[in-house]
């Protein structure tokens, strides 16, 4: 893949609820832009992002993927995440790094509670938003509805319609560009063709273009006086306000299409280039004295970079996932790891897309790169040049809550279990694991029964047989006998009288 400027870079990760049809989205921009010639499905399992087995034998992401594709001379880095809130450790550290969310709800689903869940995520970061409605080709597809569902369900930020769906379901043939005021049909490969505007939408079409008119007038005080002396935008004052609205996160363009049969999808990704915010902006840091620092994307200033995601490759071994937010990341580099105190050394660097993995020469600034075998560095920290030690705002992850204990199933595999469980904490923070001195027993905690499902299978391919089973409570001291009181509450109320009565028994567990 070529090497491309910090400018012609877009950083969007794809969230939605479970089933959304994020992964097909993904497949369908790899297919649309020439990456792959075949269309790949998740329930066969022959997915770029889904690869891992524990994917493929699901049918669902558990993991994030990075798929990058070349789209009309920009670069654009796609993380694919899981939708199941098991996995929030994968979706949150891909937050942390793209510049742009495109939330994939599905048309014939409504806004479902994943949704929400991101949403709320991205108004916390006032994170640049693109929502794309899929699935229109499906049986009881609804996207006005959607519309009602979000404007209703998600609060903050204002979703407008940049689009309208021509049809639905079996219907559904193309859409209307509300900005360019055409509409397109699509072929099998989903290239587009400019169609007339159907006659029975143009009421429909000019509603929402007012809708979109007045939502991109409020970007600056000068397109507002405009609007209000013609009551009416130019195109490009169209586009150069919704620009400043998307990047500030307080309007989200709503598209819609179908990831099964391509329609809407080079829109997509022409609204990406067009759209979403370039990886220019400026990120505060902490310098070694616990000051706040500015870090510019100056590709040629002192690199700086945050590790977002850690995992394990059966080739390269160690794999850490990281966004460039300064300078530029060569091979054979050393860089400095300010809160572990230590440095790491830059072997290769590898562009990945799914499983696959190239060498590349360098990555500049608002870039996403692989590197391997790092040392002590994990998810979360921040890789500097020497001669500028910081540390960016890691991953803002949730506490897990949910434990189970952990035993081998046998001698053999008790020796092994400490090493592989070291690994599937390094590859998922939201994993903790202790041991429990007064019960003897080792305890897993994570945020939901998947998640420790998913660890046991793992362990199991690593060669290392285990159970989980329920936790023992380290009871101190407990009552010996039972204990029955009963009480009455009583209250005057002028000449009538009120009372409340309460019986207790308290006695230990058997």
């Amino acid at each position: 893949m070529n090497i491309y400027s910090t400018e012609k870079i877009r950083n969007i990760g794809l969230f939605g609820h479970q089933g959304a049809g994020k992964t097909s989205l993904a497949e369908a921009l790899l297919y649309c832009s020439g990456v792959i010639d075949r269309l790949g499905k998740v329930e066969n399992g022959n997915t770029v992002a889904d690869f891992d087995p524990d994917e493929i034998k699901r049918a669902m992401s558990v993991f994030s993927a990075v798929v990058p594709i070349e789209w009309k001379e920009n670069k654009v880095n796609i993380i694919d995440t899981p939708g199941f809130f098991d996995f929030v450790s994968e979706s949150l550290g891909a937050l942390r790094v793209v510049d742009c969310a495109i939330l994939v709800a599905a048309a014939n689903s409504g806004t479902e509670v994943g949704m929400e869940k991101i949403w709320d995520s991205c108004e916390a970061r006032s994170k640049a938003r693109i929502m794309f409605v899929n699935k229109m080709d499906k049986e009881n597809a609804n996207f006005h509805h959607l519309m009602d569902e979000a404007k209703e369900k998600l609060k903050g930020a204002r979703v407008v319609p940049i689009q309208l769906p021509i049809g639905a379901a079996e219907n559904f043939s193309g859409v209307v560009d509300l900005i360019d005021q055409k509409a397109y049909s699509f072929d099998a490969k989903g290239v587009p063709t400019e169609i007339e505007i159907p006659a029975d939408m143009a009421d429909e079409v000019e509603e929402h273009r007012e809708q979109l008119v007045e939502a991109a007038a409020e970007a600056t005080d000068e397109l507002t006086e405009k609007f209000f002396e013609a009551m009416e935008l130019s195109t490009e004052e169209i586009k150069t306000g919704l620009k400043i609205l998307i990047a500030n996160g307080s309007v989200v363009p709503a598209l819609c299409g179908s990831s099964v049969t391509l329609k809407g999808i080079s829109l997509l990704a022409d609204t990406v280039v067009n759209y979403a915010p370039a990886p220019t902006a400026v990120s505060v840091a902490k310098d070694a004295d616990g000051n706040d620092v500015e870090i510019a994307a100056d590709s040629k200033a002192p690199a700086v970079a945050l590790i977002f995601k850690t995992s394990s490759d059966p080739y390269v071994g160690k794999i850490s996932y990281m966004r460039v937010f300064a300078g530029t990341l060569r091979p054979d580099t050393t860089l400095h790891n300010l809160a572990r105190g230590i440095d790491e050394k830059i072997g290769n660097l590898l562009s990945i897309r799914g499983k696959s993995q190239e060498k590349i020469s360098e990555a500049p600034a608002g870039d996403i790169v692989a590197v391997g075998r790092l040392g002590a560095s994990a998810t979360g920290d921040t890789l500097c040049d020497a001669s500028r030690k910081v540390t960016l705002p890691g991953l803002d992850l949730p506490r897990p809550f949910f434990s189970r204990a952990i035993r081998a199933k046998s001698k053999a595999d008790e020796d092994k279990l400490s090493a592989n469980l070291q690994r599937l904490l390094q590859e998922d923070p939201t994993l903790e694991l202790e041991r429990v001195e007064e019960t003897h027993q080792s305890i897993i905690t994570g945020i939901g029964d998947v998640q420790l499902d998913l660890c046991v299978e793992r362990l199991k391919r690593m060669g290392v047989d285990v159970e989980l089973y329920a936790r023992k409570i380290p009871y101190r001291e407990t009552l010996k006998g039972k204990v029955s009181e009963e009480y009455r509450h009583k209250k005057q109320a002028g000449g009538r009288g009120q009372f409340g009565q309460v019986a207790i028994e308290i006695s230990g567990l058997p």
